[in-house]
């Protein structure tokens, strides 16, 4: 009974997180528009935006929708960021507590779980507001339903039966042409994350067979690129990209801001690659899958990102936490008595 609390608590906490979030964000949008108005979403919404902002259009063209049914596009971006965060964190959550690793824990460690996902998902939030863009909130919520799809049920509860498989491929590809639109690099690399743990974990479990994986991973590949190629040749064949320095690897060094903002943000993550070489959790093929997918996506963005713009990099790591958490728990001993916890209440 006391386990159910600490999740009602837990939910209630991660509510409580995702509202802030929104409301801070909200007014981040609220300035924005005070400072320098609305040319340009109208722009891009037209179709004179830049690349490649012209091509990610899966926020824009909703908020354009009720901007010409009479709501700004500072309330728009600031409900779906609200909607967004919370599937993100209670979704996130859900999938943890399905964990073999957490449903067999002490009370103790339970308490860790949640305690550790709630404090990571608000340090991993409050960097949003740092070159802060409207599509950052709603990827994290598309990245997090293919978390979603691809976690194997038999791999929680072996009395669980996985989803139908053409229905598991269906919504793979309708969430990954989501992201396209949203962010087409995000699908690419998860992508290329199931495609590797296919190949160097065979003895991972995801939601598909191997086969049916690999199909995904083409599926949701293609789709971003196929997406992409479609934006940027016949949709907005006039989009170009702003004059400046393509790579942006040598300027990141330099950068004493950006570079520190990455070292702020980043350690926790980091550590995560690390412990993860040295030694795999087993019972998370789907949060490994994104971790290997994460590898390329970090080097796109120290390539061709700005280093400072640590928003870019939100939404794997919120995608991460549940394998994060049960990393990081899985190095505490699991010795203490459980009653003597439930007796300081």
């Amino acid at each position: 009974m006391f386990k159910d609390r600490i999740q009602r608590w837990t939910v209630f906490a991660l509510l409580l997180i995702s509202i802030g979030a929104a409301y801070r964000g909200y007014f981040v949008y609220h300035d924005e528009e005070m400072l320098n108005g609305i040319g340009n979403e109208l722009g891009l919404a037209a179709g004179h935006g830049l690349a490649p902002f012209q091509y990610r259009v899966g926020v824009l063209w909703p908020a354009y929708f009720l901007y010409e049914h009479g709501v700004t596009f500072r309330h728009s971006f600031g409900v779906f960021d609200l909607i967004a965060l919370t599937v993100v964190l209670l979704l996130g959550y859900r999938l943890l507590v399905r964990k073999p690793l957490y449903r067999s824990a002490s009370l103790l460690r339970q308490v860790f779980f949640s305690v550790l996902y709630c404090g990571m998902a608000s340090f991993l939030i409050s960097w949003q507001d740092l070159y802060k863009k409207f599509e950052t909130a709603p990827t994290a919520m598309l990245l997090m339903l293919l978390l979603w799809l691809f976690t194997s049920r038999e791999e929680e509860s072996p009395a669980r039966p996985e989803r139908p498989a053409i229905l598991t491929l269906l919504l793979v590809f309708v969430v990954s042409l989501a992201q396209a639109l949203v962010r087409a690099e995000i699908g690419m690399a998860v992508g290329l994350g199931v495609l590797g743990l296919r190949v160097f974990c065979p003895w991972a479990r995801l939601s598909l067979s191997r086969n049916l994986s690999i199909v995904a991973a083409f599926v949701m590949m293609f789709t971003a690129g196929t997406t992409q190629l479609v934006m940027s040749r016949i949709v907005y064949p006039h989009a170009h990209y702003p004059a400046g320095a393509f790579f942006m690897l040598f300027s990141n060094l330099r950068d004493v801001f950006g570079t520190s903002a990455f070292l702020l943000m980043m350690p926790p993550l980091l550590w995560l690659y690390w412990r993860t070489w040295k030694k795999p959790l087993r019972g998370d093929g789907a949060g490994l899958a994104f971790l290997l997918g994460s590898l390329p996506f970090l080097g796109l963005w120290l390539l061709i990102g700005r280093t400072g713009e640590v928003r870019i990099f939100i939404p794997f790591g919120l995608a991460l936490l549940p394998y994060l958490c049960q990393t990081f728990s899985s190095l505490i001993p699991d010795s203490a008595p459980q009653v003597s916890v439930a007796d300081t209440f």
